[in-house]
């Protein structure tokens, strides 16, 4: 029994091998984005009583590679502290 079941996991490997084709290389082109943010719905326990803001997404070829850039811009209102912007500083690895 362990022989036959052998055979249909060997036979079965087979057949993915031969289905799977391997990856190929694939032409990225640059782009720019800009995206609207705002807030849908919130919890009322949360405080938060509008959210919006907004992101910037760019990516595209440098020297000798691939960069991209991101900034992102989110301003909330809280019921009872008001409003904050938040500034994330980048980060790099």
């Amino acid at each position: 029994m362990t022989y036959r079941a052998g055979r249909y996991v060997g036979l079965a490997m087979a057949l993915v091998m031969v289905t799977v084709a391997p990856a190929s290389a694939v032409d990225v082109s640059p782009h720019r984005a800009l995206y609207r943010l705002t807030l849908d719905s919130a919890k009322v326990s949360s405080g938060l009583a509008d959210a919006n803001g907004a992101m910037y997404y760019e990516w595209g070829e440098t020297c000798g590679g691939w960069g991209g850039d991101q900034h992102f811009r989110p301003r909330l209102l809280f019921a009872d502290e008001g409003t904050a912007d938040i500034k994330p500083s980048p980060v790099s690895s």
